[in-house]
């Protein structure tokens, strides 16, 4: 079986699919393949007892590119805006508020530290990045911080920060991108998602539907399809069948190493 498109998106997770929306908002035949019975990859929600618990980012920044995003497209953004509530972290069994009007990362990370030159020593590191010494563009932001501290209670913060900010491990952030989110002073405005993540990303997914795009989930990429160094289409299964989804570009968002994967390492 074969299907056409002019693009075919892999992965339905936040970044799949604001650039599927956008996509079938400027009139491109796009196609969403999602592994998972349901969109949104990390950033959704589960329904657990009676609870909606959200996986991925907790706050969503408000006036950024991802609101940006669902007001070109014209999708629903159901994110309520914060008024202000105390951020808390919790480290070693105590809860710390994060104070507001600055100096709360320093705070926060002399709880943490053992003692007070290691939190001079990692806050030091943060300026310099700041200011004239950014991390290496190789990099991860954990990795970057291990050079300054093997204390697992301050990984942990960032870990934490990566996590409900980014929606990615610490492991997994490029340290550079955290010291920019940090030098640009965003996500002042944020808010919390109304009925958990899955309405956020269900928003969007709907969009691209509407927009005359598709949403496959249960449906697995096998393969990334390469003529002369550029994608060309996809192999993927659905429903117990392979399915050959030609495409003029290919837009995975299942992460470097599957990609390359599935597009052949002498590609790249």
């Amino acid at each position: 079986m074969i299907e056409t498109c002019d693009v075919a998106v892999i992965g339905s997770g936040i970044g799949g699919l604001c650039a599927a929306a956008r996509l079938a908002n400027r009139g491109y035949k796009t196609i969403v393949v999602e592994k998972m019975p349901i969109v949104g990859g990390r950033f959704t929600s589960l329904e657990d007892k009676g609870f909606t618990i959200t996986t991925g980012a907790i706050g969503i920044e408000c006036g950024g590119s991802l609101e940006e995003t669902y007001k070109e497209v014209g999708a629903e953004f159901p994110v309520r805006r914060s008024l202000g509530p105390s951020i808390r972290y919790r480290i070693s069994g105590r809860d710390y508020a994060l104070p507001e009007g600055g100096g709360g990362l320093r705070q926060i990370i002399s709880h943490a530290a053992a003692d007070r030159v290691e939190a001079e020593k990692v806050m030091g590191a943060i300026k310099r990045a700041l200011t004239w010494e950014p991390p290496s563009q190789y990099l991860t932001l954990r990795g970057w911080l291990s050079h300054f501290t093997s204390n697992e209670a301050v990984l942990g913060i960032f870990q934490g920060f990566s996590s409900a900010i980014f929606a990615t491990n610490a492991y997994e952030t490029p340290a550079r991108e955290y010291i920019a989110f940090l030098k640009s002073s965003r996500f002042r405005d944020y808010g919390f998602p109304e009925g958990g993540n899955a309405r956020v990303v269900e928003s969007l997914a709907r969009t691209v539907q509407k927009k005359g795009g598709q949403v496959w989930t249960r449906t697995r990429a096998k393969a990334i399809l390469v003529e002369k160094g550029k994608a060309t289409g996809l192999v993927v299964t659905r429903d117990g069948e392979e399915v050959q989804v030609e495409a003029q570009a290919v837009i995975s968002d299942a992460g470097p190493r599957q990609t390359v994967a599935m597009a052949g390492e002498g590609n790249f």
